[in-house]
């Protein structure tokens, strides 16, 4: 068990790139031609660095045989890791207080479809009137 944010990222890249291995893997078995790198998105700027780069240094001996794992494939191209920020990390909107807007702009395709507005609408009549524009806006 992982006491620290950046531990308890390490181990789920490590596992992301394990089940990366393991769906290649099993596509190949398939007879499916795998072409290009499997990409992996983290929003922790450092683990993607340290999984990148082969000469960044690690102060926590523990995390190293992860952080060679994830380099391993990264250096053999299975997965290309790449950065997300938090203003396009639909993930976030579930797990970080964000402002309103952005997280109305991020939770909105999870949460609601286009036919959702119309049934709510519909349902609210005219007590829709009452609320804030906020609140109909985010209907």
């Amino acid at each position: 068990m992982e006491t620290s944010t950046y531990g308890s990222e390490i181990v789920a890249m490590k596992i992301a790139v394990e089940k990366a291995h393991k769906m290649r893997y099993e596509l190949k078995m398939l007879g499916v031609r795998v072409e290009g790198s499997t990409i992996l998105y983290g929003n922790n700027r450092s683990i993607v660095l340290n999984g990148i780069k082969p000469e960044s240094t690690l102060k926590r001996k523990h995390h190293f045989c992860s952080v060679h794992y994830i380099r391993q494939a990264s250096a053999s191209a299975v997965i290309a890791l790449r950065s997300i920020s938090s203003k396009t990390n639909i993930s976030d909107s579930m797990t970080k207080p964000l402002p309103l807007p952005l997280l109305h702009i991020l939770a909105k395709p999870i949460l609601f479809s286009k036919d959702d507005k119309d049934i709510t609408s519909h349902m609210l009549g005219e007590s829709s009137r009452g609320m804030s524009k906020i609140q109909q806006h985010l209907l």
